[in-house]
C-alpha cells in the first residue's frame, strides 16, 4: 500500500521525508514524464482551487512523494508553470517542471567535459560552433538528461547508460560499494545490475541499499563470473514479473543501415614564416671574403626592405657589405693567344687587354624574412559496412556522411618585421614560434630578450 503526497513549499526548501508527507492537494491522478533531451514534466489533476494558483504571495514550488511502508520517497520537485490546464469544472490539471535555472548554461556545463579527443575533434566543427552543446554531442551517442527531483543536468549515453564506475570491486554477494555519477535517479530498493564492459556474463545484481551523491551501495544476491574488476556498467535490472506483457509493443521503425559511406575533405593553407641568415651561408660556402671585379657590385647588393626576386617570397631585413683585403685571384681567364692571364693584388696590368682591374673583397651580411603560403586540399573516402539483415526483403540505402574540415592551420598572428614598432603585449610569429613583446621595441634584428614565447598562444587565443 502506498500513499501519494503533495506539499507546497518555498523555492529553496530541502526535502524532508517526514515534514513533506502531507496532502496539501488531493491528487486525483498523476503523470510524470522524464525523457532524455527534454525537461521533465509532472501533471497532476486536483480539485479546482478557490483562488488563483499563480497569484502573488502563493507558493509556486512543490514536492511530490510516495510513502511505501515507513519510507517516503521523493518523486518530483518542481515549479508550477503557466496557467493550469482544464481549470473549468471541478478539477484542474497542474503542470510542474524542475527548477533548472539557466537551462542553456547548465547543459553547456554538463557537455563541456566531452569536448575532448578521441570522439570530439575541432577539425570537424566550425569555429563559431566549438562551444555549441549540439556540436559536441554529435560526436557521441548521448543526450542531456535532467533529474526530476533536483533539476541537475547530466549526460546520458545511449549505449552505456549513465551508470559507469571505475571502482575496483570483487565479484561476490553482500554489500558492494561503487563510485558512480550523482543524480541518476536510483532509489533505495531499485534493483540494479553491475556488469563488466565487454564481458557482460561477469556481473553482480541486487537492490540499492544506499545511494548518496556519488556513492552507491548494492546488496548483491546474484552474481556471474569471478575476479576483481574496475570497468562496470550499472543499469536497472528487470525480472520477468516486473514487466506487464501487455505494455510491451514492438514496431518496425525503419530498415537497418547496410553501411555508412564517409567522405572527409581537408582544405588548409600551408604556411611558414621566419628569418634566415643568408650571409652566414655565403661566408661558409666561400670559405673567405666575397671577391669581385665589378666596381658597381656594392650598388647592386640587395637593400633592406627590397624583395629577392619578383616572386621568391623573400624580403631583405638586414644587409651590409664590409670591405676586407682581397687575396689574389691566381687565374682569371685565357688571353687571345691562348695563354693564361695572371695578375696579383691590388692592381695588375694585363698586357693582353691593356686594362687595369681592381679586385674587391667583402664580408657579406644578409638576413632575409620569408612568408610562404600555399592552398592545399585532400579528400579521404571510406565505407563502414554493417552485418545487418534486411527486413521484409527490402534493402536500405547506404547513409552518406560528408565532412569538410576547417583550416585549423591558419594563424592570423603576423610575422615579425624588422624596424617595426611593437608595443608591450604585441604578438608576432618568429620562425614558427609565437612571441609576446615584454618591452616596446623597433629593432632591426629580433632580440629574444625583449620577447617571450607564449606556449602556443596565437592572435586568436
Amino acid at each position: 500500500m502506498s500513499t501519494l503526497n503533495f506539499a507546497w513549499v518555498a523555492e529553496e526548501t530541502a526535502f524532508d521525508p517526514e515534514t513533506h508527507a502531507v496532502q496539501d492537494e488531493a491528487i486525483r491522478s498523476i503523470e510524470i514524464e522524464e525523457r532524455e533531451d527534454r525537461v521533465p514534466e509532472c501533471r497532476i489533476v486536483v480539485e479546482a482551487p478557490d483562488e488563483g494558483l499563480l497569484s502573488d504571495g502563493r507558493l509556486q514550488h512543490a514536492f511530490v512523494s510516495e510513502t511505501v511502508g515507513e519510507e517516503n520517497r521523493l518523486l518530483f520537485h518542481g515549479r508550477l508553470i503557466a496557467v493550469p490546464d482544464r481549470l473549468s469544472g471541478p478539477f484542474a490539471t497542474l503542470v510542474f517542471e524542475p527548477a533548472v535555472g539557466d537551462l542553456d548554461a547548465a547543459v553547456a556545463a554538463a557537455v563541456a567535459p566531452l569536448a575532448v579527443a578521441p570522439y570530439w575533434d575541432p577539425l570537424f566543427v566550425r569555429e563559431s560552433d566549438e562551444d555549441d552543446p549540439e556540436a559536441i554531442l554529435d560526436a557521441y551517442h548521448a543526450r542531456p538528461w535532467i533529474d526530476r527531483t533536483t533539476g541537475a543536468v547530466a549526460i546520458s549515453d545511449s549505449l552505456t547508460g549513465r551508470g559507469v564506475s571505475a571502482t575496483l570491486v570483487a565479484v561476490g554477494t553482500g554489500n558492494k560499494a561503487f563510485v558512480v555519477p550523482a543524480g541518476l535517479g536510483w532509489r533505495t530498493g531499485t534493483r540494479l545490475r553491475a556488469a563488466r564492459r565487454g564481458d557482460l556474463p561477469t556481473f553482480m545484481e541486487g537492490a540499492v541499499s544506499a545511494y548518496e551523491g556519488p556513492l552507491l551501495t548494492l546488496d548483491v544476491d546474484t552474481t556471474g563470473g569471478s575476479g576483481s574488476h574496475d570497468d562496470w556498467l550499472i543499469s536497472t535490472a528487470f525480472a520477468a514479473d516486473d514487466i506487464d506483457g501487455d505494455s510491451v509493443d514492438l514496431a518496425l521503425s525503419g530498415q537497418p543501415l547496410p553501411g555508412v559511406a564517409v567522405s572527409v575533405t581537408a582544405e588548409w593553407v600551408q604556411a611558414a614564416q621566419g628569418v634566415a641568415d643568408v650571409g652566414a651561408s655565403l661566408r661558409r660556402g666561400l670559405g673567405g671574403p666575397l671577391k669581385t671585379l665589378s666596381p658597381d657590385f656594392v650598388r647592386r647588393w640587395p637593400r633592406p626592405g627590397a624583395p629577392l626576386g619578383a616572386h621568391s617570397g623573400y624580403r631583405v631585413v638586414e644587409s651590409a657589405l664590409a670591405p676586407v683585403p682581397a687575396e689574389p685571384i691566381d687565374l682569371l681567364a685565357r688571353g687571345p693567344d691562348g695563354g693564361l692571364i695572371h695578375f696579383s693584388p691590388p692592381i695588375r696590368v694585363l698586357t693582353a687587354a691593356r686594362e687595369r682591374l681592381r679586385i674587391f673583397g667583402y664580408r657579406p651580411h644578409l638576413t632575409v624574412a620569408y612568408d610562404y603560403a600555399q592552398k592545399r586540399r585532400e579528400v579521404v573516402r571510406f565505407t563502414l559496412t554493417g552485418n545487418a539483415q534486411a527486413v521484409a526483403g527490402e534493402d536500405a540505402a547506404m547513409l552518406d556522411l560528408d565532412f569538410t574540415l576547417r583550416d585549423v592551420a591558419e594563424d592570423p598572428t603576423p610575422a615579425w618585421v624588422a624596424s617595426t614598432s611593437y608595443a608591450v603585449g604585441a604578438l608576432v610569429n618568429f620562425e614558427g614560434t609565437i612571441y609576446r613583446a615584454v618591452t616596446a621595441n623597433a629593432d632591426a634584428v629580433f632580440t629574444s630578450a625583449k620577447w617571450e614565447a607564449t606556449a602556443g598562444q596565437s592572435a586568436i587565443g
